[in-house]
């Protein structure tokens, strides 16, 4: 099953106030919607941008841990004219599957990227109150 990531442990308390660490990795959707996620893809590998590639401009969310890493979901300030970096590749989250890119050490890399697109979709739906939508 996709949430079988053993050894790893997944921790998804909120917690606020937690800002992106230079080695932390970012998880960033194609557009607005939540069906590509961006990483770096090269020689059957692939892995997310970390916080220290990613460009001024953006605002990140805390979404949830694995292991020591903590994992944020970046998005574009609304005013400012920010793009990806440069060399991101958009990987469709259907495409991905255990031992799509390097075995079942991928596993907790798959199962990030289909928790973040459920938490970015979540977070896009639910920006106004039900006054204000």
């Amino acid at each position: 099953m996709i949430q079988d990531i053993r050894p790893h442990k997944m921790d998804n308390q909120f917690r606020t106030g937690a800002v992106p660490k230079e080695d932390s990795p970012i998880l960033l959707f194609e557009g607005d919607r939540t069906e590509k996620i961006m990483a770096h893809v090269s020689d059957g590998h692939m892995r997310y941008p970390l916080y220290r590639e990613m460009p001024e401009g953006m605002t990140y969310t805390y979404l949830f841990s694995i292991d020591e890493d903590s994992y944020f979901l970046a998005s574009p300030d609304e005013k400012a004219k920010v793009s990806a970096p440069s060399g991101l590749t958009p990987v469709g989250i259907r495409e991905l599957r255990p031992g799509y890119y390097h075995g079942d050490e991928d596993r907790h890399l798959i199962f990030a990227a289909y928790t973040a697109s459920q938490l970015a979709g979540w977070y896009r739906d639910n920006r106004y109150c039900g006054t204000c939508a």
